[in-house]
């Protein structure tokens, strides 16, 4: 919470600056002498330290999954396992029955119909998307591998097929996003 509300603060103030919502802006209804000793950059700079020595706090040293998936530029595939994105580990996380052996999930909830009287359905959606898939919107949410969003950079592909809105994009797009002659396991 305490990262979160740091960034939060970080973040107003660098894109509020100069502006009646931050002290000292133009128009801002404060007194110039409670302000006298506030600077704006050393602010931005303290709450930015606070939020990363706070989320550096939450994560500790856990170890995170590790995420084999080749980038999708890359179109050989090196062994029969790399063909099924249930053996990536980062991947498969998302489908698993428990999460207790994975460090870097901090809150879940074990569903179990015979133990708890309690299910849902979200492996199902994550698996196939629930026979709705991902909106556009969130597709083109994805940022391209240079950082820039697709309307910015000359990284983006096109959308002629899913290969084209997956190329040169954030590899998690590249993994969740199936496309025609992916599968999950051997088995599906």
């Amino acid at each position: 919470m305490k990262s979160r509300a740091a960034l939060f603060e970080a973040s107003w103030l660098t894109y509020h600056r100069g502006t009646a919502l931050v002290p000292g802006g133009s128009g801002w209804p404060g007194k110039a002498e409670d302000i006298a000793d506030f600077n704006i950059d050393t602010e931005i700079a303290f709450f930015l330290k606070e939020a990363k020595e706070a989320a550096k706090e939450v994560i500790g040293n856990a170890a995170l999954m590790q995420n084999t998936a080749k980038d999708c530029m890359d179109e050989t595939v090196k062994t029969d396992e790399d063909k099924y994105k249930m053996s990536n580990p980062y991947f498969a996380q998302f489908s698993a029955n428990s999460l207790e052996g994975y460090s870097e999930i901090l809150l879940w909830r074990a569903y179990n119909l015979l133990d708890y009287k309690i299910v849902h359905s979200a492996p199902f959606y994550i698996r196939v998307g629930g026979n709705t898939g991902f909106t556009r919107q969130y597709v083109e949410s994805f940022l391209c591998r240079d950082g820039k969003p697709i309307y910015t950079t000359d990284q983006y592909k096109g959308d002629k097929s899913l290969l084209d809105v997956r190329k040169n994009r954030d590899l998690r797009l590249q993994l969740f996003l199936m496309t025609p002659g992916e599968t999950l396991s051997p088995n599906m």
